[in-house]
């Protein structure tokens, strides 16, 4: 080690406390570098486990097949799973075990696979063994509950087999496969003894719908469903079976790969929207991170440099060259790094580990963690470490050059005289009368030191300019991130029933009765996309939505409830009846369905017609009225895109019109399982044709817990960026008062007094605060604007907004922060001597 070096070494242990907020720093950047691309990671590969639980462990589906293209592709040593499956659709192969208490629960369909299908689609756990033949078969317990069969292992049983099929309104008959259906019909062909050889002891997600499976029949392999499974999953699988189907003669256009698990497994063929935005917003967070950890690890080697810039013109007096003082510096970057990047690797996978034992609750919950076997536990390849070594090396290497490149310049007559960064003109440090004016002379002499520090002074502006931007682009471009992946909670009811309009009324008199159902209404909507003129628009919207037009969302509200909607809100809802001019609607002037969203329409929208673009298909919307959101009612809460645009119309008059052909009944209730059951026994009991009952309890709940997983990710990424942010803006400031400790002891010795020397300081600390304000506020509104307008490409399905509330605590941060670094370094130099201070060797 050369003489340079330990002489650096030397430097970093007789200044600990800077040598430990470096490596503080340093540990930070590579903590949360390691932390987003672990959690990217283990992400994609509980997707990747989630996707094998709920689909099955297959590669490539075979949309058909003759039994001596099966039986070669079984010899091939390639491939680890050639499964074929068939349920007889064509036939409608269902079955019929007649409970006498619902036989809706006794109907269902059997599906039929080879051994390699039970391989690859049994992802739940069973007792006893998988079918081999058509004469043994395996059930699910909760079939078994449900229809309280007491069937065990090895029992022999007879299950009527029949047609299953359904009659619509205009004569069509289907067969039905899968989960009983309202109004179907069960045609028996006779009865057949099976063996039950296994039971299943959780509801299997790959074959959820069929609750029996028996093993494939003699000649059934003729035209059945293949599943192929590859012996390994990488870039070369595709083009693997692609290979081995066509050289059995069967062509590429009858594959259907399981794109989803190759994605997952980062063997991308074509673009995915999901993929393609973890993608990006990883980079974008790790673009910020690399930023906001050379903003603070530059502070640091730049004041490292200022505290030796004696003994670096001490060197350069005895010979050494640019290229040795350089050098000091990459070399103390490589010393730190050595000791950051190891604990920062670990503070990181700690921090993850953590995290993910919090977030197992709310991933059970989403859907995602269905199985000890696909939990998210912390996964990772091995060359992801090297991925995060360079990157922190990088970051440490950027941080460093400007110091170093100072560092080489330092010349012996520099370090002497001490005022490299002090080059200032005595007409440069005039100073507004207005400050003197308003602050006294100690706000004149805050603000002539403020000019008179030069760099130093820069370099606290600057540090807060770039805390200020980074927090507040981080925060916005999470929120509006939220935003575009955000799923709307706020369905009032539990169960919607789907029904043909003509039967509508009489089941909504019998739903009525049911003790489980609290409330009911109407759900109908329709969405349609229209066009109006520009002079509509408010100026943000006029140029984009003139051009293309915008997807509406016409609730369609029972005529008591929009009667009472229209009096609570002042209006007359006769005009809402007259369907002359098309259909009247109330259009809600807001896009993103906030009390604070902006205006879309102008006044002027109400009395026009809105073409649906339909070629006469459908009647124009007759705009009678426009509505705020926060006089609005809770009509407009399906699941709706952004950019979407809500409006009202009376049921009445969407039927006068002939635009309904269905109704939907929304049912709120304490007991949506309870009210599931009522409903469907109502449903087959009576004669309402086909209907449909969907739960929407287990949805919204996992709805719920998916957003709370983004929520926890983001919110803490944005936690970790405050903390580097004020650990960065804290150390910049306590430094540069450090360093100023023989300035502040000369103005002592000219009759500053104490309580003139807090002010001047409290008055430099507002300086900083409205500079760093003045150019970080109107900046990081223009980057938050780009981010807003690349997320939208310019479609403005997101609307632009500022959280003043944000704005406001970040104001209030700068000056606390600022204000809390100047008390805690002046708390230091306060019992400084003059004399002693002035004959130091410190800057």
């Amino acid at each position: 080690m050369n003489i340079v070096n330990k002489l650096t070494l030397r430097h970093l242990k007789e200044n600990k406390k800077r040598t430990v907020i470096t490596v503080i720093g340093i540990i930070i950047s590579v903590a949360m570098i390691t932390a987003t691309c672990v959690s990217v990671t283990s992400l994609l590969s509980l997707f990747e486990k989630s996707t094998r639980y709920n689909s099955g462990d297959w590669h490539c589906q075979l949309l058909s097949a003759t039994a001596e293209q099966v039986q070669k592709l079984s010899e091939n040593r390639d491939l680890k799973y050639v499964a074929l499956y068939t349920n007889h659709e064509e036939e409608g192969y269902g079955f019929n075990i007649h409970n006498r208490e619902r036989e809706s629960l006794g109907v269902g369909s059997i599906g039929a696979g080879n051994r390699d299908y039970f391989s690859a689609f049994l992802t739940a756990p069973y007792t006893g063994n998988v079918p081999s033949n058509e004469n043994e078969i395996m059930v699910t317990q909760d079939f078994l509950t449900k229809n309280k069969l007491d069937w065990k292992l090895g029992d022999v049983v007879t299950i009527d087999i029949g047609k299953r099929t359904q009659v619509y309104e205009d004569g069509v008959v289907e067969p039905i496969v899968g989960k009983y259906s309202i109004g179907e019909t069960f045609q028996s062909i006779g009865e057949k003894k099976f063996t039950v050889v296994g039971i299943l002891q959780e509801k299997n997600e790959p074959t959820r719908s069929i609750p029996i499976l028996r093993g494939l029949a003699t000649g059934e392999d003729n035209n059945a469903s293949v599943f192929i499974t590859a012996n390994t999953l990488n870039k070369d699988t595709e083009s693997l079976i692609k290979n081995a189907v066509q050289t059995v003669g069967i062509s590429e256009e009858s594959m259907n790969f399981h794109r989803d698990l190759f994605r997952y497994n980062l063997i991308l063929r074509d673009a995915d929207p999901a993929l393609t935005t973890i993608a990006g917003f990883s980079l974008i967070i790790l673009v910020i991170i690399v930023i906001a950890s050379v903003m603070l690890i530059y502070n640091a080697f730049g004041i490292s440099i200022s505290e030796r810039s004696r003994y670096l013109g001490m060197l350069a007096s005895v010979g050494a060259t640019r290229a040795q003082k350089r050098n000091s510096v990459y070399f103390e970057g490589f010393v730190l790094g050595l000791i950051g990047i190891p604990l920062g690797f670990g503070a990181g996978i700690l921090g993850m580990f953590i995290t993910f034992q919090a977030l197992q609750p709310l991933i059970a919950e989403s859907g995602l963690n269905i199985s000890d076997s696909a939990a998210l536990v912390l996964d990772f390849p091995w060359w992801i470490l090297l991925v995060i070594a360079a990157v922190s090396a990088v970051t440490i290497a950027i941080s460093a050059f400007i110091p170093a490149k100072r560092a080489s310049k330092t010349t012996p007559i520099d370090s002497l005289r001490q005022n490299t960064d002090i080059k200032v003109k005595a007409k440069h440090l005039r100073s507004p009368r207005i400050v003197r004016t308003i602050f006294g002379y100690e706000g004149e002499l805050a603000y002539k030191n403020m000019k008179r520090n030069g760099k130093k002074s820069r370099v606290i502006t600057s540090s807060l300019v770039l805390s200020i931007i980074l927090f507040l682009s981080v925060n916005t471009f999470c929120s509006m991130f939220m935003e575009a992946n955000k799923m709307s909670t706020a369905i009032p009811y539990q169960i919607s029933v789907n029904i043909l309009d003509k039967h509508a009324e009489q089941f909504r008199a019998d739903a009525a009765k049911l003790d489980s159902a609290d409330k009911m209404y109407g759900v109908e909507n329709l969405m349609l996309h229209v066009k109006t003129d520009k002079a509509n628009y408010k100026s943000a919207y006029a140029d984009r939505y003139e051009e293309k037009g915008f997807t509406i969302y016409v609730a369609v509200v029972d005529d008591i409830d929009f009667n009472i909607f229209c009096r609570e809100n002042g209006m007359d809802h006769k005009a809402f009846y007259d369907t002359s001019a098309g259909l009247p609607i109330l259009l809600l002037n807001g896009m993103d369905r906030t009390e604070t969203a902006a205006k879309v329409f102008e006044d002027c929208i109400v009395g026009t017609s809105l073409s649906t673009g339909e070629d006469g298909i459908l009647p124009p919307l007759d705009v009678k009225g426009l509505i705020s959101y926060k006089n609005s009612d809770n009509y407009c809460y399906d699941l709706l895109p952004a950019g979407v645009i809500c409006a009202y119309a009376p049921k009445s008059a969407v039927e006068e019109k002939e635009m309904m052909a269905s109704d939907i009944i929304g049912f709120e209730t304490d007991d949506h399982e309870k009210l599931y059951n009522d409903l469907m026994l109502l449903g087959e009991s009576g004669e309402y044709g086909k209907i449909n009952v969907v739960d929407y309890q287990e949805q919204m709940r996992m709805m719920n817990s998916t957003l709370m997983i983004m929520q926890v990710f983001i919110y803490g990424f944005i936690a970790l960026m405050t903390l580097i942010a004020a650990a960065n803006i804290f150390n910049t400031v306590s430094t540069s008062i450090d360093l100023r400790r023989k300035e502040f002891a000369m103005l002592k010795s000219v009759g500053v007094t104490p309580k003139g020397f807090r002010r001047m300081l409290q008055f430099e600390s507002l300086f900083y605060g409205l500079k760093a304000l003045i150019y970080g506020l109107p900046l990081s509104i223009g980057i938050s604007f780009l981010m807003w307008y690349a997320l939208n490409e310019g479609s403005m399905t997101i609307p632009f907004h500022l959280n003043w509330r944000i704005y406001l605590a970040v104001i209030a941060a700068v000056f606390l922060i600022v204000g809390l670094s100047m008390l805690y370094s002046t708390a230091k130099v306060k019992k400084d001597t003059i004399i002693s201070t002035l004959k130091s060797d410190i800057i």
